[in-house]
């Protein structure tokens, strides 16, 4: 049976340049958390690589030191597409299936999201989105395997881009949009399961973009439990975030998790003089890990040397830690879950396993618990307006 994945969304930003350089973090260690070199365990063998900001080098893999043992998801820039970062041009489809074939494992069939700059433009996201599945179907070798996209704003649109994407022969598929909220990811849910798409045995893989809230990791670790539970153990779910790597820009280092509030102990780290604490004091580091052995607050106050790799690796590991304890408790029988997350929220996941018990009942199931999944909203920022957002991805 599988465990949920998450990857690191970290190939823009600051961090970036010290990977491909294989910049040391102190002497004797590096900071690539996927090397092999990479202290045992804490190594992280999973990344994601966006097109959007790396399409041009077709030797990107190698440029982060990426081996083969290393399990790289790339995201085909419909993010930088959707808020113009990228202008879309019909031909932008070969250069990003090329690229994704050069350098992933598996890879994300090019989408324009129906949000941001094309929000009303569903069925042109649709139909453009359309023919550049075809293209990858069409073009496939197997070197990479692709996921097919399903985007929408609510269950109506998800279920129409479905049942217009759904008979292409990919590898799985990838939900998009689900970084709104809860009514998102079960909007989404509702046509794969009513239409058993989890039942066709090409899909091997499930992949949930840029959600990584602790209530997201509940939610699909348990997605993960259902499809283990209801399909075999055959479909590995994940999740990627930039979330480490942009919580320094706010000078936040993540401490713990508090599960049965589903939030993060956060620290907050101010820049400047005058600070109240003296250079040589420890920074915390509750899980032992060596990136933040002997690192300091007169490092911190700087921000100047590895600090910003230091606290990011620290929120990675925290994240991964986080996803370990998690899982252990959704394994178990759902009373004990239920001890742990908050009343709602239980009920979302009940609704969840409703579902996959009578698929026929799917949308019914949804309509009854609508204002339910209503309650649980999206982030605490909203990132794609928010300027330190994207001043750290330029």
């Amino acid at each position: 049976m599988k465990d949920l994945i998450y990857y690191p969304s970290l190939s823009a930003g600051g961090c970036a340049g010290d990977f491909k350089k294989n910049k040391e973090i102190k002497p004797g260690l590096t900071c690539r958390f996927y090397d092999k070199e990479f202290p045992e365990r804490w190594r992280h063998p999973y990344f994601l690589i966006t097109a959007g900001h790396h399409y041009k080098w077709m030797d990107a893999r190698d440029r982060y030191g990426l081996d083969e043992d290393v399990l790289v998801l790339g995201d085909s820039g419909g993010f930088q597409l959707a808020t113009g970062a990228i202008k879309w041009d019909p031909s932008f489809k070969k250069t990003i299936f090329d690229w994704l074939e050069a350098n992933c494992d598996l890879g994300v069939n090019l989408d324009i999201p129906p949000r941001a700059k094309y929000d009303g433009k569903f069925y042109e996201c649709m139909d453009i989105s359309y023919d550049n599945f075809k293209y990858f179907a069409d073009n496939q070798t197997g070197k990479c395997k692709f996921l097919n996209v399903i985007q929408g704003n609510n269950v109506e649109e998800y279920e129409a881009w479905y049942q217009k994407m759904k008979d292409f022969e990919f590898n799985g598929w990838c939900i998009g949009g689900a970084q709104k909220r809860v009514t998102m990811f079960m909007s989404a849910l509702v046509p794969m399961i009513k239409n058993r798409e989890f039942e066709k045995a090409r899909n091997q893989f499930i992949h949930v973009l840029g959600i990584s809230k602790i209530s997201d990791f509940f939610m699909l670790s348990f997605f993960q439990k259902m499809v283990n539970k209801y399909h075999g153990g055959r479909i590995q779910i994940s999740t990627d975030s930039s979330s480490p790597g942009l919580y320094p820009v706010y000078g936040t280092y993540l401490h713990s998790p508090q599960l049965s509030k589903m939030t993060f102990t956060d620290l907050y780290f101010p820049k400047g003089e005058n600070l109240p604490y003296n250079d040589d004091d420890l920074v915390p580091n509750p899980l032992g890990h060596p990136v933040s052995e002997g690192m300091t607050f007169g490092e911190v106050s700087n921000y100047k040397g590895p600090v910003t790799m230091k606290m990011t690796l620290n929120n990675l590991f925290v994240f991964n830690e986080t996803v370990k304890q998690v899982e252990e408790i959704v394994k178990c029988h759902n009373e004990l879950l239920q001890t742990v997350v908050p009343r709602d929220f239980y009920a979302v996941l009940m609704s969840m396993e409703e579902m996959f018990k009578d698929p026929d009942k799917a949308i019914h199931i949804y309509n009854k618990n609508r204002q339910l999944y209503d309650k649980f909203g999206g982030s605490t920022r909203d990132l794609v307006n928010n300027e330190v957002f994207n001043q750290f991805f330029e």
